[in-house]
């Protein structure tokens, strides 16, 4: 029964993909794969507690739609791209001092959306659905949900400021936070970026 749920979506994937498809499409799916590994460390010389940490990371990004418009001679493109995204993760955690050390699962998936007037503006936006629990716990999912939305402009050059807001989960309870930022181009291949949330 489960692989015909996940053939069903592989079919509307394809045929969005299809249906939406340019000459001028720009976009290949992709997946991505990462790890992290800390190794035990002491936490506390008078306990004599340890800590450590690892993850294993994956993560698709399909292209519904990828459109790229030349607006003049000089290499000014109006661009829109949708994706879905998916990514799921599953973490260790080592605490010397646990018996029984947790197991981390967690799962996103949802749609962003990428728009550059093709001069100086550009509109960024997502909304993903998932959750991240024990495998412990696992029988009793508890959805999330996380958001963004983004402007960034271009003033000159080499300076561009963003302003937006985010919606993400922070010590167990959604809030939704500001961002404000710049980008400072220094030289052809260096730039400096400040956020702030």
């Amino acid at each position: 029964m489960h692989c015909k749920k996940w053939f069903i979506l592989f079919v509307l994937l394809l045929s969005a993909n299809l249906l939406f498809s340019q000459d001028n499409k720009f976009l290949n799916p992709q997946i991505k794969l990462s790890g992290e590994y800390f190794p035990n460390v002491a936490m506390d010389d008078s306990l004599d507690s340890k800590f450590g940490f690892s993850k294993a990371t994956i993560g698709l990004m399909y292209p519904l739609l990828s459109e790229r418009n030349s607006l003049t001679n000089e290499l000014e493109y109006k661009t829109v791209v949708a994706l879905l995204n998916v990514n799921a993760s599953y973490s260790l955690p080592y605490f010397s001092f646990l018996d029984k050390q947790h197991q981390l699962l967690s799962a996103t998936v949802g749609p962003s959306l990428i728009y550059n007037t093709g001069d100086k503006n550009t509109y960024l936006a997502g909304i993903a659905g998932g959750f991240a629990q024990d495998l412990e716990i696992l029988g009793s999912l508890t959805p999330r949900f996380s958001g963004h939305a983004l402007f960034k402009h271009k003033t000159r050059g080499n300076f561009s400021y963003h302003l937006g807001v985010v919606y993400s989960y922070s010590y167990g309870r959604g809030l939704p936070l500001p961002i404000i930022g710049c980008v400072i181009r220094t030289s052809k291949k260096s730039k400096l970026k400040i956020k702030k949330k």
